[in-house]
């Protein structure tokens, strides 16, 4: 089975994801900033921009270790699949989660790594599997325990109005997770069912719809079975899993807590990871590329209560570069690299074959020994 990434896709993907991200900003900079705003901006303290930077570095080191906990147990070839693969694999993720729909890219992007690396493709994907059971069983979680600890606490109708829709995309989320997870076949077989209708419905996509209904019967049986090896044989293994999730996600919201100390404000520090935990539930779960637009937006407004307006921006704008637009950039030159790869690979042996051809001693029209 071979993994395919379409550059085309790609770009339509960033446009889309810079063009939202852009609206979003400029409707957050509209409605909340000032002449005070960019003066905010200079103003902010660099030894917690360094910090902040340093939390980033941790947020990518613990995605990808949670990468390679599984990969050193299924790889034949420990020496190929090294950390740095997996840290390469985890920003190709980010990147291409950003630039499609419901982050549906950047488990085709990791794959896509993980088996240049020399990883099955069945085996990168057992990876993908437990990963995304084990983040969103976590954030589920979490997310109880955010909305609860923030049910008493709305100041402003964008706070309730972002909070409400939380609730709905927890709900729902809640629902499919319970049925994959109880009754996985069953949840395959609406799946794929739904991509079907939707196939014959759309007639010039149908072969598309049709290959994803295949594709995600096939994830539902590769899930049942790798899911059962690590039960049965690496039961410590997802215990570690999830705790680097938890590690993960609470790491993020440490991000915010730390901008917000860098714009010399005194948060209470249980509703600023709080309301981290909402935002990274409901960007989970956002159609947007990368969440892009409705982040903008939504930060703003659920954080409106703890910060100045003036400063809403500037918070907004330094959260997504160290939540985000960073990995974004490095993942972006890791994956763009990885898939011209093979071309390289491709002229290198022509430009030896044609150097083999014109060396001493090579007669035209003469076969080569």
């Amino acid at each position: 089975m071979s993994i395919t990434i379409q550059k085309s896709s790609i770009s339509v993907g960033l446009r889309l994801f810079l063009i939202l991200t852009l609206v979003g900003f400029t409707i957050v900079f509209y409605l909340t900033g000032t002449g005070k705003t960019m003066a905010a901006i200079g103003g902010f303290k660099a030894g917690y921009f360094l910090v902040a930077l340093l939390l980033t570095l941790v947020d990518l080191s613990v995605g990808s270790l949670r990468i390679h906990i599984f990969i050193a147990k299924i790889s034949n070839k420990p020496k190929r699949t090294s950390f740095w693969d997996c840290f390469r694999a985890n920003l190709a993720n980010i990147f291409l989660a950003a630039v499609t729909p419901f982050q549906t890219g950047g488990g085709v992007a990791q794959l896509y790594i993980l088996h240049r690396a020399g990883i099955p493709v069945s085996g990168a994907l057992s990876v993908s599997v437990v990963n995304f059971v084990a983040t969103l069983f976590i954030l589920l979680l979490a997310a109880i325990g955010a909305m609860a600890f923030m049910r008493g606490y709305m100041p402003s109708p964008p706070f309730r109005l972002v909070l409400s829709f939380s609730y709905v995309v927890f709900y729902i989320a809640a629902g499919l997770l319970l049925l994959f997870l109880i009754r996985p076949l069953m949840f395959g077989l609406v799946v794929s069912t739904l991509l079907r209708r939707i196939g014959d419905m759309w007639s010039s996509q149908r072969h598309r719809f049709h290959r994803l209904s295949e594709r995600a019967n096939d994830f539902i049986h590769q899930y049942r079975s790798y899911i059962g090896y690590y039960w049965r044989s690496e039961k410590l293994l997802l215990v570690v899993n999830l705790i680097l999730t938890i590690i993960l996600y609470f790491n993020k919201c440490l991000i915010g807590f730390v901008l917000i100390m860098g714009m010399d404000l005194d948060p209470y520090f249980l509703k600023v990871v709080a309301i981290q935990i909402i935002l990274v539930f409901l960007f989970y779960f956002t159609p947007t590329p990368g969440a892009s637009l409705i982040a903008e937006t939504s930060t703003a407004a659920l954080m409106s209560g703890l910060i100045p307006s003036y400063l809403l921006p500037v918070f907004a704008l330094l959260w997504r570069f160290f939540t985000t637009y960073f990995s974004v950039i490095f993942g972006g030159v890791i994956l763009l690299r990885e898939l011209g790869a093979p071309l390289r690979e491709k002229n290198h042996v022509r430009r030896s074959e044609k150097n083999r051809c014109v060396g001493p001693g090579f007669i035209p029209g003469r076969k080569l020994p």
